[in-house]
């Protein structure tokens, strides 16, 4: 996109006089090309970068499972406005729930997809106590682009409803 807006400025300004034309054919038109190639991916990386550095998720419903249970049932849905801060730069996740809690981030997988067609990214944290601790961001397809959050720890699961904007 930003390479079709400066060659159309190029163009344009390539047919507005005879005086451009004769500097035009004095520029490496390769080189002109190629840098305006590099400049573009340095910009787009950039971007994309800044985009995904930084993910704040504003949840409204939360329910848990305990391991020790026999059941192995989630509890019912609770209200909840807890805010779940996914920092790359940092490298830690903050969660603002009745609790603060920060998550040292070990490693990250890719953008991922189930066999539902469901698409997810997972982390790999360590807790305050030194324990890994498993996260993952699920974004249900089939169901309109729902979206949870998902904590593994020791003895318990918390799901988290994303609200999606």
């Amino acid at each position: 996109m930003i390479i079709d807006f400066l060659l159309l400025v190029l163009l344009k300004s390539i047919s507005l006089s005879n005086y451009t034309n004769i500097l035009i054919k004095n520029i490496d038109m390769k080189k002109l090309f190629s840098t305006l190639i590099l400049m573009s991916f340095v910009f787009l990386g950039y971007s994309q970068s800044e985009e995904v550095a930084i993910w704040k998720l504003k949840t409204d419903q939360f329910s848990m499972m305990f391991k020790q249970s026999t059941t192995d049932e989630w509890t019912d849905w609770e209200k909840t406005s807890t805010i779940i801060v996914i920092d790359h730069v940092d490298r830690v996740i903050k969660i603002f729930a009745n609790e603060y809690s920060v998550y040292d981030i070990l490693a990250v997988s890719d953008l991922l997809t189930d066999e539902d067609g469901d698409e997810y990214v997972a982390w790999e944290t360590l807790n305050k106590k030194g324990k890994v601790v498993t996260m993952r961001y699920l974004v249900y397809k089939p169901k309109n682009d729902t979206a949870q959050f998902y904590i593994h720890e020791e003895g318990v699961r918390v799901c988290y409803n994303i609200i999606i904007e």
